[in-house]
């Protein structure tokens, strides 16, 4: 079996709960966290597995019973996970106030669930330096509330240790979606939206060897790409779902890049950690500085990633997915259209339930978008 095997959806969400249950039976805890705002790096330095939550693909009649129609479908899936018992060896959940719905699914974890520890940080919404100085003592209460729960000590040298291992696997990540600058990508971008998922998923030394694996694999490895198929940049919230993805490829194209935070906006950029630095300090930094979602002002940051994605990749055009209900990008999108227009690249925005039904509703979508696209390249 050969890593991009291992990678597959079923096989990956095979393997993490594997891990999950390995961990436990070694005395170890494990810690779900909601959102890319929250550090893994201390929930590793603390001895326990990070693992980030995301939603499933069957529906819940608990967490339809609970929640209304109009809330985001990602946050009803992910509530659903948990509800249905497929994450019981969760320990504790971490969440990062970055939205109202997140902060909703945090409360009903708390009361539903009732996991052993629960987390909820608050998350600056502003770049400033403001910003990082309250998030920092934000983590700082993090790690007091974390050491106290594991009745460890989270050192100074730990932290050390898990942002260098954790920025290992962002360098890593990085340098294969470099491979996708070139003609033939290498790589489909349902197969890369995979390779991220076990970043997030897995204890970072098994993550990491994966990549390195992988990395070795993709040298040797072509894709058969009809002349002329379209490259495209996909971003927008929470698509976690390869499906969504593999069907704009199956439709005619080749996804070379995305801004996603199951993608590139969560390995892009690491923990700048100097070697006599505070590492506390660091993360603070990174995780209020990072290449930004659309909860975060101001956008210039987020908008110059997208222009430098669309470019460097050369991308013929851009597809935005916005879950339903996600208040967020629904407002971000527009911005992000008339921004990617003005570079002279076509963009497509599409609404999408979180469950693969909505795959077949954005097919002809996809496809007539494509159609233009192909006109357009035929025209140059």
């Amino acid at each position: 079996m050969n890593t991009l095997e291992k990678l597959s959806f079923e096989k990956l969400r095979s393997r993490s709960q594997e891990a999950m249950a390995e961990w436990r039976a070694q005395g170890g805890k494990v810690v779900g966290y909601t959102c890319i705002y929250v550090p893994e790096e201390v929930i590793q330095a603390a001895g326990m597995l990070p693992v980030r939550i995301f939603g499933g693909l069957e529906s819940s009649p608990k967490a339809e019973s609970l929640l209304q129609v109009n809330l985001c479908s990602f946050v009803r899936s992910c509530l659903g996970e948990a509800l249905e018992g497929r994450l019981e060896e969760l320990d504790g959940l971490v969440a990062a106030r970055t939205c109202s719905q997140i902060v909703k699914l945090y409360d009903l974890w708390e009361l539903y669930l009732k996991p052993p520890f629960l987390c909820l940080l608050d998350h600056p919404h502003r770049i400033s330096p403001l910003a990082t100085s309250y998030y920092e003592k934000e983590l700082r209460r993090f790690i007091q509330e974390l050491a106290g729960y594991g009745k460890v000590q989270i050192t100074e040298e730990a932290l050390r240790e898990a942002i260098v291992q954790c920025n290992e696997g962002r360098s890593l990540l990085r340098k294969i979606y470099e491979l996708r600058h070139a003609p033939n990508p290498r790589l489909w971008g349902s197969e890369a939206l995979q390779m991220v998922r076990a970043a997030m998923v897995l204890p970072k030394p098994e993550a990491n060897r994966l990549l390195r694996e992988l990395m070795e694999e993709l040298s040797q490895r072509e894709l058969s790409l009809p002349e002329g198929l379209p490259r495209l940049l996909v971003s927008g919230s929470m698509v976690d779902n390869p499906a969504f993805i593999q069907a704009v490829e199956e439709a005619g194209a080749v996804v070379v890049c995305d801004d996603l935070c199951l993608g590139t906006r969560y390995f892009w950029e690491e923990v700048p950690l100097e070697p006599a630095g505070d590492p506390i300090a660091a993360l603070a930094r990174h995780y209020v500085e990072r290449i930004p979602c659309a909860h975060i002002y101001p956008r210039q940051k987020r908008f110059e990633h997208l222009r430098q994605l669309a470019h460097s990749f050369q991308v013929d055009g851009a597809i935005l997915f916005t879950v339903k209900f996600c208040d967020t990008y629904v407002f971000d999108g527009p911005g992000c259209t008339e921004m990617l227009r003005g570079e002279g690249i076509p963009t497509l925005e599409l609404d999408i339930e979180h469950s693969t039904v909505s795959v077949g509703q954005i097919r002809t979508r996809v496809q007539a978008f494509l159609e233009m696209l192909e006109t357009n390249l035929a025209q140059r």
